[in-house]
């Protein structure tokens, strides 16, 4: 399956209309450097039940700095990916709720399940996570990617 490449910000919606999410964990603290305006074009993109809900849910394993660790007092989640996705929440005009995984392991799992709609947390397209779940976007030159559920 071949990995599919969406320009600009509705990548993110798109992944987002693949399936819906259960909030099951309270939203983790976090550390954000970047803000940008909302679209309100891309707003409409956002699947109905995630909007009437009021946010996305983020999924990570917060164990790599830079891009996704939690800061000196343990408990607020900062980085590189933390920084992309809220971006990306902003630019749709819709809030990001973060979840600890708990685990690498449990990232393609929760995404499966519902209980993420999208996960950043250096994953690397292989064959075998293509055949579970797609990344819809690459944003830098180690080819890591947004994923979210088929």
């Amino acid at each position: 399956m071949p990995v599919k490449f969406i320009t600009g910000m509705s990548f993110i919606a798109l992944a987002l209309s693949a399936h819906s999410a259960v909030a099951a964990e309270q939203s983790v603290p976090i550390d954000s450097s970047v803000q940008v305006k909302a679209d309100p074009a891309l707003k409409s993109l956002i699947p109905a039940d995630i909007a009437q809900r009021g946010y996305i849910v983020a999924g990570t394993n917060p164990n790599t700095p830079p891009t996704t660790f939690y800061k000196d007092d343990n408990k607020t989640l900062a980085g590189r990916e933390i920084d992309i996705m809220n971006a990306v929440g902003e630019r749709l005009g819709i809030a990001v709720q973060w979840r600890d995984t708990g685990g690498f392991d449990n990232i393609i799992p929760g995404l499966k399940t519902g209980r993420y709609d999208v996960a950043l947390s250096n994953i690397n397209a292989t064959p075998t996570r293509l055949k579970q779940i797609d990344f819809v976007g690459y944003y830098n030159a180690s080819r890591l990617g947004i994923i979210s559920k088929k």
